[in-house]
């Protein structure tokens, strides 16, 4: 598709209908939704979590709270720190209103556990490292079926050759 392709995306905030090439980053569309994800691959390797979008919006004159624990926070837009409980917020601002995309996580990583709300950019960094020590092993996974299907086709193979020479030998008697 190409880059200049027109999306019609409403906001949620006011309402209005843009349309914008597919190419820019017209991404104020995160779905709501929740998931789960099981993954033991090796010692040390563990992740449980449970997860549920929970996206904050309030306007941009209005007073916010940290989304993880409710401490006051300072008008901002991008990522902020928040100095009561050290949670990283991301902040966009659209249409007269600032959005706070996250999600609730509970669970487990690597045996150490979370409970409560983190930003987008957070949960992308507490996967990243645990999903990144199980791509080996995936691939090796992934691997499985081939070997499995060139195993049996290897022995079907030696089955089929071993039938023909016992029938030649049976036609030779």
């Amino acid at each position: 598709m190409p880059d200049t392709t027109p999306v019609h995306l409403s906001c949620r905030a006011c309402g209005s209908v843009r349309a914008l090439p597919i190419g820019e980053h017209a991404i104020d569309l995160i779905p709501d939704g929740r998931f789960q994800l099981d993954m033991r691959m090796g010692p040390g390797r563990f992740l449980e979590i449970r997860t549920q979008t929970d996206h904050r919006v309030v306007g941009l004159d209005e007073d916010a709270g940290c989304p993880a624990c409710g401490a006051p926070i300072p008008h901002f837009d991008g990522e902020h720190r928040c100095g009561s409980c050290d949670s990283l917020i991301l902040a966009w601002s659209r249409c007269g209103k600032r959005f706070f995309p996250g999600m609730i996580v509970e669970g487990h990583i690597n045996r150490q556990p979370l409970s409560g709300w983190y930003s987008l950019t957070e949960v992308q960094r507490l996967l990243a490292d645990p999903l990144a020590g199980m791509e080996p092993a995936m691939a090796v996974l992934a691997d499985v079926p081939k070997i499995i299907a060139r195993g049996a086709r290897s022995v079907l193979t030696l089955v089929a050759v071993m039938f023909g020479l016992f029938w030649v030998l049976g036609m030779l008697d």
